[in-house]
């Protein structure tokens, strides 16, 4: 965020939730030096509510959810799919394996990783992801990235899908074990 705080003169809020609430005055000086003053990060002693965080991720227009070791990319990604943020997320794992399965492979808020590090997402890259998405705002693009998330959200991360996937899976046992039975 500090160097999103370099590139563009748009006002921006960026805000860490730190819901393990463990975030040390040692770690809130580095946020603050790296992000030019510019990150909030929530307090240890905030309370914050589910409700809280439903309201808040829904009102969000970008969100930034950057595990590469992580497989699955954690909840806060399906969740901020499913309340159509835009996604600023690395190619990797299971962000790109669900863009790439809905022919959205070229999703222009990926994020590449470090060359010197291929553990980390590319801070430039980050920030320049970001400022795509911000000067995106009030346009027809950010409609377009929207609903792009929200529908990848829908078909890969919805109950409703996972419902239709389970039935499917559990038909085919069943007509697995007939015929396994009957031959």
């Amino acid at each position: 965020m500090g160097i999103l705080s370099t590139l563009t003169n748009k006002p921006f809020k960026a805000i860490m939730l730190n819901p393990t609430r463990k975030v040390t005055e040692e770690q809130l000086d580095l946020i603050n030096k790296l992000s030019n003053g510019v990150v909030e990060v929530m307090s240890n002693d905030e309370k914050f509510t589910r409700q809280q965080y439903l309201e808040f991720i829904n009102h969000a227009h970008i969100s930034c959810n950057l595990f590469v070791t992580e497989v699955h990319g954690g909840v806060t990604h399906c969740e901020a799919l499913m309340a159509k943020n835009m996604v600023v997320m690395p190619r990797v794992n299971n962000y790109i394996h669900k863009f790439r399965k809905a022919d959205q492979e070229d999703y222009e808020l990926f994020v590449n990783l470090d060359e010197k590090n291929p553990h980390k997402p590319d801070a430039r890259d980050i920030a320049e992801k970001c400022k795509l998405a911000l000067d995106s705002i009030g346009t027809t693009e950010e409609m377009y990235l929207r609903e792009t998330c929200h529908h990848i959200g829908y078909e890969y991360e919805s109950y409703e899908r996972a419902c239709d996937r389970i039935v499917n899976d559990i038909e085919e046992l069943i007509i697995k074990k007939h015929a396994e039975t009957y031959c």
